[in-house]
């Protein structure tokens, strides 16, 4: 069904098929309400005085200052347990910090990453979201396998199951090569002879674990994975970026996986 589509679909912007589913707190511990009163006042509790120093109090004139018993002291004059206000502060200035403001959508021409190792890019990508597109409508599980052929080609291979996780496989395959000069990050794919599409790689983790797919017009986009999740903060991160590159990530979508596959 998947193939039919692409096929019935295809007018002079075929060339969009190239990556046909490229498949492409701080929560400090406050200090406890109750504390122990010695650990308030700092010495023994009032019943410790010794007899003289109780006769030294009432022979005192009033008025007189001397060496006030620990119970004189006011809560104002109590020094603060060690190490309390340190703790408090911190959470409480996080807490009164206003959210993180989203950084502006950028204009400009598209950029891909400076260089991309094709040897280990090479693999099982899923894909976790993408900006809709006619030819992938209603496909789910979409995975790509990319594998470098002695010839310096790229082989793809692009898999997805029709309406649901459970439905019809469709699979699409194509051709593709790395532009002399772009160290890898931008790639021409050709689904359909002799049309050719953009596969530019503009966000890619140093490990290879996950990595982001535009082209030029911004009008397509993937976020591909090697497992099929993405942790939130992960997802969260890209999409700060994506606007620095000009994307808007709200017209993202989700991309449902087999998390067992």
């Amino acid at each position: 069904m998947m193939q039919s589509k692409l096929f019935s679909g295809f007018t002079n912007r075929c060339w969009t098929l190239c990556v046909a589913g490229p498949a492409i707190a701080l929560f400090l511990a406050s200090p406890s309400a109750g504390c122990d009163r010695r650990d308030i006042v700092g010495g023994p509790e009032p019943r410790a005085m010794n007899k003289a120093h109780a006769k030294e109090s009432a022979a005192r004139p009033a008025g007189e200052s001397g060496g006030a018993s620990p119970t004189a002291m006011t809560m104002s004059e109590v020094p603060a347990k060690r190490g309390s206000a340190e703790r408090i502060e911190p959470a409480r200035a996080a807490a009164e910090q206003p959210p993180q403001a989203e950084p502006p959508i950028a204009t400009g021409p598209l950029k891909a990453v400076e260089r991309v190792d094709l040897t280990r890019y090479m693999g099982r990508w899923y894909e976790i979201a993408r900006y809709p597109n006619y030819f992938q409508e209603g496909v789910v599980g979409v995975v790509a396998n990319y594998e470098l052929t002695e010839d310096g080609e790229i082989r793809v291979t692009n898999t997805g199951r029709e309406g649901a996780l459970d439905g019809d496989e469709t699979v699409a395959t194509a051709k593709g090569w790395a532009v002399e000069g772009s160290g890898g990050a931008k790639w021409q794919v050709q689904f359909i002879w002799p049309f050719k599409a953009d596969y530019w790689i503009i966000d890619v983790c140093r490990d290879y674990s996950y990595a982001v797919v535009g082209q030029p017009s911004r009008e397509r986009l993937w976020i591909l994975s090697r497992s099929p999740t993405m942790d939130e903060g992960t997802y969260n991160a890209i999409c700060r970026r994506l606007r620095l590159s000009g994307y808007d990530p709200s017209k993202l979508e989700r991309t449902p996986q087999r998390v067992s596959h």
